[in-house]
């Protein structure tokens, strides 16, 4: 349908794995470095601070829309470009809001984004405890994504989520099958978690951006209520 409309309206289309090449090194905790071809040119060695292998995609095609904008008379530099791929920051994906345990948080809510956040994961958690803390709204495919957070073989435990659209914890449990927890409060679930994972540990958040926004306050009241009691 994209490329029909493309050529209905005599529209440029870039496509990734065709016009836009990409290669990337995954640097695990320092995010991933890329080579980028596009039909402008080569990009060498561009940093993306992300984790995630996946996120290199991410990349590609904004060095493709750079390229196009340049193409339209924009002025933007190779150092501008790379400079903006260096600082880039994504809330909420892959995203370390605390350490001892880390505990990470992703807002991929559909099975195609949480079977790249959890193989991202898997390559960061290499010889470290793993624990999932998992919420999603009711309508989303609940089936496939609690199909993969099974195969991980991981102790799991389900948060309710302050939203009228959110599946219950129970009911998770209930597809899920046995060994899960249920907890009442994002707070309580990571709690749990963060106690399972041990220091040395990693928890991760995921299944609803509204899960990891109440995972985010819940990690930067502890932070303020940690500064409180030392003043």
């Amino acid at each position: 349908m994209i490329e029909a409309a493309a050529r209905e309206r005599q529209i440029p289309l870039l496509r990734l794995g065709n016009e836009i090449q990409v290669a990337a090194i995954d640097k695990e905790w320092a995010g991933i470095q890329a080579t980028v071809t596009t039909p402008a040119d080569t990009y060498r060695d561009l940093r993306v601070p992300l984790l995630g292998l996946h996120q290199a995609e991410n990349a590609a095609l904004a060095v493709a829309a750079v390229d196009g904008l340049r193409s339209r008379g924009w002025d933007i530099s190779d150092g501008a470009l790379r400079d903006g791929l260096a600082r880039t920051r994504w809330p909420g994906r892959l995203e370390v809001i605390d350490r001892h345990p880390i505990v990470l948080v992703d807002g991929a809510h559909n099975p195609a984004g949480l079977e790249r956040s959890l193989a991202a994961v898997r390559t960061l958690a290499r010889g470290r405890p793993l624990v999932i803390v998992f919420g999603a709204m009711k309508d989303k495919d609940l089936q496939s994504m609690l199909a993969q957070l099974r195969a991980l073989d991981v102790p799991v435990t389900f948060s309710a989520i302050g939203w009228h659209r959110a599946a219950a914890p129970a009911h998770l449990a209930e597809v899920f099958g046995d060994g899960a927890e249920t907890a009442d409060s994002a707070s309580g679930a990571i709690s749990w978690a963060r106690e399972r994972a041990g220091a040395n540990g990693i928890v991760l958040v995921c299944g609803s951006l509204y899960l990891v926004g109440e995972a985010i306050a819940v990690s930067r009241a502890s932070k303020r209520a940690a500064v409180a009691s030392r003043r």
